[in-house]
């Protein structure tokens, strides 16, 4: 093989991983089809309303997952592991999941018991969740009446891998009266 064929065969090996070095992981993992997203807004909240989604973790792949809120007043979410909350109908409102690869047939695999009496993949996120309670805190984000909005999303500071088999609610509590908010998920699974 000549020099020159060599090169040109190098440079179209080499182009290719460019092309996946250029993007950062959570990018690539969008144009894999494996990342999604599912949010929620309520316009009328008074203080101690509070907007939630709950979902069970498969066994298989694993959940990176950053949680984001927004309020209007102040207010201060909260990511418990391991809680309960009623199963089967009328456990809340089912919330879609968005795969944000808009040409991806790819649903997620995250479980839900909405309309259930076990969890299962519905391509929806439970919301508005009865009974729940217990877990564990993992993290808490508050914003104060000065500043709505928490400050910028980071990787490094906000992403969980989230356990596997494992129960996870997320919740928005106002703290003020006339308030709003909004809980917007991201995550990909790998």
């Amino acid at each position: 093989m000549s020099e020159r064929m060599i090169g040109a065969h190098l440079q179209a090996h080499l182009s290719g991983i460019k092309a996946r070095t250029l993007f950062n992981k959570e990018h690539w993992e969008i144009y894999e089809g494996n990342s999604f997203t599912a949010f929620q807004v309520n316009e009328d909240m008074g203080d101690g309303d509070k907007i939630n989604f709950g979902f069970k973790t498969p066994t298989t792949p694993e959940i990176h997952m950053i949680a984001d809120f927004r309020a209007k007043t102040a207010a201060h979410m909260t990511i418990f592991e391991g809680p309960t909350f009623s199963g089967g109908l009328g456990s809340g409102l089912a919330v879609p999941i968005h795969n944000r690869d808009r040409n991806s047939a790819t649903q997620s695999t995250l479980l839900t018991n909405i309309n259930e009496t076990g969890f299962s993949a519905s391509g929806a996120l439970n919301s508005d969740l009865t009974g729940l309670g217990g877990g564990t805190a993992v993290w808490q984000a508050f914003v104060f009446a000065v500043k709505n909005t928490p400050a910028g999303l980071s990787r490094g500071k906000q992403e969980f891998i989230l356990k596997t088999g494992t129960i996870y609610a997320i919740e928005v509590e106002a703290d003020a009266a006339t308030s709003a908010a909004e809980i917007e998920l991201n995550w990909y699974e790998e």
